[in-house]
C-alpha cells in the first residue's frame, strides 16, 4: 500500500509540474480571437488545468499527517524553510531578470514598491499560488489535530458542504446574481482539495462510485471547453465565468484525475516509472524556474506563440529541459536547498 501510494503521488506530482508548464507555454488563451489558434488554446488550458489542484490535493496527503512526525513548530519551519525563502529567492532573481530585458524600471522601485511586487507576485505573476499555499500550511494545525477516527465523517461532511456551496456560487454566476450565502472556512476555497486529496488517499471508495467520479470528472471537462468557448464568442472575449480553480468542474475533473491515478495498477508500466522516478524530485525546481524560458523563448526570442508545435512539443521540450536544469542545479551548494 505505501508503495503503491508513493508511485501515484510520484505521477501526479510529475504531471502536475508538466502541466503548469504546459499552460504557461499554452499563454495566447488570453489573447482572444475567432480563429483556430484560440480554439486549440482553449482545449489546452482547459485539459491541463488540473495542475495547481492536484498539487494541493497531494499536499494534503502528505503534509495532514505531519504531527506523527513532528511538532507544529518544526512543521512550520520546515515549510518556511523549503517554499517561503525560496519564494524570496526567486522573485528577487525575477526581479534582476526583468530588469534586464527592460519589463521592470529601476527608477520606479522603492522599498514598499519592491514588498508590493514580491508579496502580490508582481514580478513572477506565475507566482501567485505561493501565497494561497501558504495559507493553506496556516491551516495544517487544525487539520493534523483533528481525532482520526472522526476524520473520515467530518472530512466527508466537509467535503459535501464546500462542494455543494461552490455550486451554488456557479449558479449564481451563470444567472449573474450575487453571491452573499453561507460560507464555511474550513470547507472553502482551496482547502477543499486538501481534504479531497486526503479522503482519496486514506479512504476506500467503492468501483461504482469511483466510475460515477470519473464520468462527472470527463463530462465536467467537455462541459467547461464548450461553456468557455461559447461564452467567449458570444462576448469576444475571454470569459471567465466557467474558469476558477474553485468551481465545481474543476474541483470533480481534478479529483477524478486524483482518484483515477490512485487506482493504477504501476507494476506493468517500468519504462514510464522510471521517467517519473527521475523527474520526481525536481519538480518544484521547475514550477519555479520554467517561466523564465518560457519568457525568454516568446518575449526575447520572438518564436511563435500561436504555433500548436510551440504549445505542446515545445511544453515538453521546456519542461524536459528545466528538469535537467534542476537536476544539475541541486548539486550546487546552497542552490540545492532552494530548488
Amino acid at each position: 500500500m505505501n508503495r503503491s501510494r508513493k508511485i501515484y503521488l510520484d505521477y501526479l506530482n510529475v504531471l502536475s509540474a508538466l502541466a503548469v508548464v504546459m499552460l504557461h507555454m499554452n499563454g495566447v488563451v488570453w489573447e482572444f480571437n475567432y480563429g483556430r489558434s484560440w480554439i486549440t488554446a482553449n482545449i489546452i488550458e482547459n485539459v491541463f488545468y488540473f495542475a495547481v489542484p492536484v498539487f494541493f490535493m497531494i499536499s494534503g496527503v502528505t503534509l495532514i499527517n505531519y504531527s506523527d512526525r513532528y511538532s507544529t513548530k518544526e512543521f512550520l519551519k520546515k515549510r518556511f524553510t523549503r517554499t517561503f525563502i525560496p519564494f524570496i529567492f526567486w522573485s528577487l532573481i525575477g526581479l534582476i531578470y526583468f530588469i534586464h530585458f527592460g519589463e521592470i524600471k529601476t527608477k520606479d522601485l522603492s522599498l514598499l514598491h519592491l514588498i508590493d511586487l514580491i508579496f502580490n507576485t508582481k514580478i513572477v505573476a506565475i507566482y501567485w499560488f505561493f501565497p494561497p499555499l501558504f495559507g493553506l500550511y496556516l491551516s495544517m494545525p487544525i487539520l493534523t489535530n483533528i481525532n482520526k477516527e472522526k476524520r473520515k465523517d467530518l472530512f466527508k461532511y466537509l467535503i459535501i458542504v464546500g462542494f455543494a456551496l461552490t455550486c451554488v456560487e456557479q449558479f449564481c454566476q451563470i444567472v449573474k446574481i450575487p453571491f452573499n450565502g453561507v460560507t464555511i472556512s474550513m470547507a472553502s476555497g482551496y482547502v477543499q482539495y486538501l481534504l479531497i486529496g486526503y479522503y482519496i488517499d486514506n479512504y476506500d471508495i467503492q468501483k461504482r462510485n469511483r466510475m460515477i467520479v470519473y464520468l462527472l470528472g470527463i463530462l465536467s471537462l467537455i462541459f467547461v471547453i464548450i461553456a468557455v468557448w461559447k461564452t467567449s464568442y458570444a462576448v469576444g472575449g475571454v470569459d471567465k465565468t466557467f474558469k476558477s480553480y474553485l468551481s465545481p468542474f474543476c474541483i470533480l475533473y481534478s479529483s477524478a484525475l486524483f482518484l483515477f491515478f490512485k487506482h493504477i495498477q504501476y507494476d506493468s508500466l517500468k519504462v514510464l516509472n522510471k521517467i517519473v522516478f527521475f523527474f520526481r524530485n525536481c519538480t518544484f525546481g521547475v514550477y519555479l524556474l520554467h517561466y523564465f524560458v518560457v519568457y525568454y523563448l516568446y518575449f526575447v526570442l520572438n518564436l511563435n506563440r500561436f504555433s500548436i508545435y510551440m504549445r505542446l512539443f515545445g511544453g515538453l521540450a521546456v519542461f524536459v529541459a528545466v528538469g535537467l536544469l534542476t537536476k544539475v542545479l541541486k548539486h550546487v551548494p546552497v542552490i540545492n536547498k532552494l530548488l
